[in-house]
């Protein structure tokens, strides 16, 4: 994306090293997400619609196409327990604001939820042999 918004757009929002670190940590929790779900449920099929389920909805609900702040109150605090908000949030503070300590503050706050969700995930699954 970088790549073409800058001839096309003059973009000049290059990500250091912070940047990639948080790319690179962000890439790892949704591929880690998606092995979770394979997991869950055997089939193709099934285990792509339930990822379409969840990541679409995360994704305009967590900032990354308009802000967080312009959407009515239940929609923000619905965005608050997203880890893609997160997420998005620590890439602008990284590579837009400059604020690194504002991304690991961000950053910091994707392992917690990682918890809360597999502890969630763990609780309402019902393991039973194939």
């Amino acid at each position: 994306m970088i790549t073409f918004g800058y001839p096309v757009f003059g973009v000049v929002a290059i990500p250091d090293v912070p940047a990639i670190i948080i790319i690179l940590a962000g890439g790892g929790g949704v591929l880690r997400a998606g092995h979770d779900i394979r997991r869950v449920f055997k089939n193709v099929e099934a285990s792509s619609a339930l990822g379409n389920a969840v990541a679409f909805p995360m994704m305009f609900l967590s900032g990354s196409f308009w802000s967080v702040e312009i959407m009515p109150p239940i929609l923000q605090s619905l965005a608050k327990i997203m880890p893609l908000t997160y997420f998005f949030n620590a890439l602008r503070s990284a590579i837009i604001y400059k604020e690194p300590l504002n991304a690991l503050y961000n950053l910091a706050i994707l392992p917690v939820l990682a918890v809360v969700f597999i502890t969630i995930g763990t609780i309402l699954i019902r393991w039973e042999e194939d």
